[in-house]
């Protein structure tokens, strides 16, 4: 069987689509703007809990700048760094909102070339952010990570589940807003 690939100029295409005006990139829509949440400069409080080390064990300092992309209020673009035994750890990660399927999305990006997604909603007073894509997560593991305003910050739970089991939280920490 030989597959055939059709391709329409472009204007043929452009005469059957619908003539929706997209909204300026600066115009504000209520699920862009939850992402104000994230915006300013955090720092990682301390005895924050990792799984594996006892409970109050020292882990570095972190902090977190979020900022919205410049030229509109449509994708949040976060960088931050961690120091864990001993090892600054940089990242950053662009926020958006997926409209046609009501979903945040997280990208995230390493020094190293390593890359997460984690795809979200808003829970009530909660973002709850399941990881979609990562190079280490197996197929019997779920991984998420919760966000709810507390008093003076944020309050991120990460948790695994493996074989559809229950929830256990590997990390529990707060970002308080410096600025």
């Amino acid at each position: 069987m030989v597959a055939m690939l059709f391709l329409l100029p472009l204007e043929a295409l452009e005469q059957n689509a619908p003539r929706a005006t997209p909204a300026p990139p600066s115009a504000p829509s209520a699920p862009h703007e939850r992402m104000v949440l994230f915006e300013g400069t955090w720092t990682m409080q301390p005895n924050p809990y990792f799984k594996g080390q006892p409970a109050g064990t020292p882990v570095g300092a972190g902090e977190e700048t979020c900022a919205w992309l410049p030229g509109g209020r449509r994708h949040m673009v976060c960088r931050s760094w961690r120091e864990r035994d001993g090892v600054r750890r940089e990242a950053m990660y662009i926020l958006s909102y997926r409209a046609q399927e009501n979903i945040y999305i997280a990208h995230h990006a390493f020094p190293d070339g390593a890359n997460l997604t984690y795809h979200g909603r808003i829970d009530g007073e909660r973002w709850v952010m399941d990881m979609v894509s990562a190079p280490n997560l197996r197929p019997n593991q779920r991984f998420r990570t919760i966000i709810t305003k507390v008093p003076d910050g944020l309050r991120y739970v990460e948790e695994l589940s493996i074989d559809e089991g229950p929830w256990q939280i590997t990390e529990d920490y707060r970002l308080r807003r410096v600025k």
